[in-house]
């Protein structure tokens, strides 16, 4: 998941459903500047963990499905991001609900910006909501335990 942060390294990325931050440190490794992240995590508990793992990064305490609200309402609004990388778990959710998120996912993107989604779902492509978004890449991750499927999407 970590390939597909943006090229511009002033582009801010959003993860959506960080949990523990396993995605986090490898897109932190990967290079990207945790003054450049910007996480969505709804449980408080892990929003705490992950401010203390990443103190630079900001981690947002609130529903991912609030996204545009959230970067709007900071003090230094955030209007576009080059990235969204999301772990949410998509199938858990009715397939409207998923098309709102997805389409809140389009309205943040950069022109050229890439949603990249994990699921566990592997013998689909498309997980729910990338209905209007072109697939730019996809792989079953096999090695996973419990093996998954990373998408790549942009408009």
């Amino acid at each position: 998941m970590a390939q597909w942060l943006p090229p511009n390294r002033e582009s801010f990325v959003l993860e959506l459903g960080p949990g523990t931050g396993v995605v986090t440190e490898a897109l932190l490794q990967r290079g990207l500047e945790q003054e450049r992240l910007l996480a969505i995590e709804q449980n408080p508990n892990l929003a705490r963990l992950l401010r203390d793992k990443f103190p630079r990064a900001q981690i947002i305490t609130g529903d991912a499905w609030r996204l545009d609200d959230l970067l709007r309402r900071r003090r230094e609004p955030v209007e576009t991001v080059g990235a969204v990388i999301s772990s949410l778990p998509l199938l858990n959710f009715p397939p409207a609900r998923v098309e709102c998120l997805a389409q809140k996912i389009r309205g943040v993107l950069e022109p050229r910006g890439k949603w990249v989604q994990f699921t566990y779902r592997i013998h689909r492509l498309r997980p729910r909501g990338a209905s209007s978004f072109k697939l730019f890449a996809s792989k079953i991750i096999w090695l996973n335990l419990t093996p998954a499927r990373v998408s790549v999407f942009h408009v």
